[in-house]
């Protein structure tokens, strides 16, 4: 049986309960991983309130004022600090920080 929600062969089981459990773990990961770097721009960047409505979608450079060059290196400060990784100069680029998903996406990349 396929696992539709992992898009991957292998759930065994006839009702995909296993399969939505490991999806939804996921997914509550996915979520506190959010937060936490939410958290972190709200900080480093002062966004009080307003971080509260970025989405994966949200744009993040060019739509938000306060994140300008030096801002990008105290939030990749507080991302190594937080999480207990470094970051390379080579491992980011402007896309990294296009959306506040992208930027999710990266931390995960690096937590593994």
């Amino acid at each position: 049986m396929q696992c539709v929600q992992q898009g991957r062969e292998g759930a065994e089981f006839g009702d995909n309960r296993g399969c939505c459990l490991l999806f939804r773990k996921r997914w509550e990961i996915d979520l506190d991983l959010q937060k936490e770097v939410r958290d972190i721009l709200r900080d480093v960047l002062s966004l009080g309130p307003r971080a509260d409505r970025l989405e994966p979608g949200s744009a993040l450079l060019g739509a938000v004022p306060e994140l300008d060059s030096m801002a990008v290196v105290g939030v990749i400060a507080a991302l190594e600090d937080r999480f207990g990784f470094t970051v390379d100069d080579d491992e980011i680029s402007g896309a990294t920080f296009a959306t506040f998903g992208s930027l999710v996406d990266f931390v995960a990349s690096k937590t593994g």
